[in-house]
């Protein structure tokens, strides 16, 4: 688009989105996911996003970055976060996977909870 007026031109460009909508998430994490201790777990996040997306992965709103510790791997409808030898202080956070688009924002949380391996005497 082109303005002219006696002071002069100004020029802008606009995108425009047309049918564009948020990120939707089709498979979100449960509420709490049972996990073995010194064990890997898998969280399993599914969306769909008509738009280019961003796909971070938080624990108590702390962004994770791939690490030994921390493995994302995301795809354009999927992403996944492998967290390696848990221990008791990874289930003491919430894990958030937050999708991302020119439009919107969908997110999903879950808390990791450590299975007793061995039955409680008492």
């Amino acid at each position: 688009m082109v303005i002219e007026n006696k002071a002069g031109e100004s020029t802008h460009l606009f995108e425009t989105l047309v049918n564009a909508e948020a990120p939707k998430i089709n498979q979100a994490l449960p509420e709490i996911i049972d996990v073995e201790e010194l064990k890997p777990a898998e969280l399993l996040v599914k969306f769909d996003s008509p738009l280019e997306s961003t796909v971070t992965w938080a624990a108590n709103g702390v962004t994770l970055e791939d690490s030994p510790k921390y493995r994302i791997c995301t795809s354009e409808e999927e992403s996944t976060l492998t967290i390696a030898n848990l221990i008791k202080d990874d289930t003491e956070m919430t894990y958030t996977c937050t999708v991302k688009n020119a439009i919107g924002t969908a997110d999903t949380s879950t808390m990791l909870s450590i299975q007793c391996k061995y039955p409680t005497i008492g």
